[in-house]
């Protein structure tokens, strides 16, 4: 498939919190969620293994409410990002998702490649969210970014 990978500049912290000890994946139930991911593809790299993409990975909770404490958060900064719309039929299907989430992380390493851009840190950001009958995947990846 062929991807839109964007820059994108977030002004403002998306914030998640992790509401009972059950959250450990995304789920049907919240509207808005956030896990993440190493990257762990070495830099440069022209053939990488696409599941090196999606290592170590880490529920950081559904959106945050005013009151809540422990906040994960996405910073302001510059980001690669990249979103896919999936429909209700296929959004509980965790290899379909999986899948999903590798081709739109190797999507942004290629656009970074080409663009010689390089990456802030090796954290990859997985947020969905919940459009009716579609999901919403997005992946952020904090970039540096060149003048």
């Amino acid at each position: 498939m062929n991807y839109q990978v964007k820059h994108l500049k977030l002004f403002e912290p998306l914030n998640f919190s992790v509401k009972t000890s059950s959250e450990t994946d995304f789920s049907t139930e919240f509207e808005e969620q956030l896990i993440s991911f190493v990257n762990k593809v070495p830099a440069n790299s022209i053939n990488p293994e696409k599941s090196n993409f999606l290592t170590e990975k880490k529920y950081l909770g559904s959106k945050a409410n005013d009151s809540d404490e422990n906040l994960n958060q996405i910073l302001p900064g510059d980001y690669f990002f990249v979103q896919y719309f999936l429909d209700e039929k296929d959004f509980c299907d965790k290899n379909k998702i999986t899948t999903l989430l590798e081709d739109l992380a190797e999507a942004i390493f290629l656009e970074a490649l080409w663009q010689e851009i390089k990456f802030a840190d090796n954290i990859i950001y997985a947020r969905k969210l919940k459009e009716g009958k579609f999901a919403v995947f997005q992946l952020f990846v904090r970039i540096i970014k060149n003048n």
